[in-house]
């Protein structure tokens, strides 16, 4: 069955290359609209350019343990999409803790996000958003 992600963003972290990247391919093959984001320039260009031959991708690039980083990621996607319904957070984040549980403002090296727009919250806390989460990791 594809099309099971039609009319849904998503936001990939960490997927210019490897899982992520297998993650981004088949949300893309499933209808999703893709924003890619990593540190990863050149893989990450070249992983939204491949998938947008079949379907809605793009890259951004940033560190997402940077808060400006994060935040831009954030409006960028609500620039292009105007909403985020799922965030697949891929990346290392070290010391390891869990998206959602991570501050503004906290100890540098974590992923930072704004808390008015914090993808990794649950979606009751996201104004006007309905969507879902995902938390994948490698080592």
């Amino acid at each position: 069955m594809r099309g099971r992600l039609a009319g849904k963003i998503a936001i990939l972290v960490g997927a210019a290359r490897g899982i992520g990247a297998g993650i981004a391919e088949r949300f893309v093959e499933e209808a999703a609209a893709v924003i890619i984001a990593d540190t990863a320039i050149e893989d990450g260009e070249a992983t939204a350019a491949r998938l947008a031959e079949f379907g809605v991708a793009q890259f951004v690039a940033g560190d997402v343990s940077d808060k400006a980083d994060a935040e831009r990621l954030v409006e960028v996607a609500l620039g292009s999409f105007g909403r985020v319904d799922i965030l697949v957070q891929n990346a290392g984040i070290y010391p390891w803790t869990l998206i959602e549980n991570i501050e503004p403002d906290a100890a540098t090296g974590n992923v930072h996000w704004s808390p008015s727009r914090n993808p990794g919250r649950p979606s009751s806390e996201q104004p006007g958003n309905s969507g879902g989460r995902a938390y994948t990791s490698s080592r």
